[in-house]
């Protein structure tokens, strides 16, 4: 899906990537977001292919949603393929998001301080893969079509509890 930029038309693709504009970063628009402490912070629009491995400090990235990987395990959260206005994919993996509530193929998505790496992966018998991937630890930090996201679209905890008797 990554390779494949979500298998999309060029045509598709070509629009969502003009449609990105500084409106899609939300509050993060005009550099500058208010950190969970409470301390401002400045922020610099970035595209994917200027991420370095590692947290990207004082950085925002912001795309379209071209895939999205579901699992069957919804305590896992999301994996998305975004694209950047240059063209450029990334695999995004949102831990603890609920998966009815998670972005959809065309939504805009910004992420402050992406935490990047690039995934190497020998199997045997096979080819190698490599893919870069963005991390996202929680997702109340995103903005999802120029709106932060709200509590409600975090996975519920869940308290099991079994009563054994002697």
């Amino acid at each position: 899906m990554y390779a494949n930029k979500g298998r999309m038309k060029a045509k598709k693709l070509a629009s969502l990537q003009h449609s990105l504009s500084e409106k899609d970063l939300g509050p993060f628009g005009g550099g500058q977001c208010v950190s969970p402490m409470g301390q401002a912070v400045v922020l610099k629009e970035v595209p994917f292919s200027q991420l370095k491995e590692g947290a990207n400090r004082e950085t925002v990235v912001v795309g379209k949603v071209v895939g999205v990987i579901t699992a069957s395990d919804t305590i896992a959260g999301q994996t998305l393929a975004v694209v950047d206005k240059a063209g450029s994919c990334v695999v995004v993996t949102i831990s603890q998001m609920s998966t009815q509530t998670a972005p959809l193929i065309g939504d805009s998505i910004a992420i402050p301080e992406p935490q990047y790496q690039v995934i190497d992966v020998d199997m045997p018998q096979q080819d190698h893969i490599s893919f870069p991937s963005i991390r996202v630890d929680n997702p109340l930090t995103l903005v999802v079509n120029k709106r932060r996201v709200g509590k409600e679209k975090l996975v519920p905890s869940v308290l099991d509890i079994v009563n054994k008797s002697e």
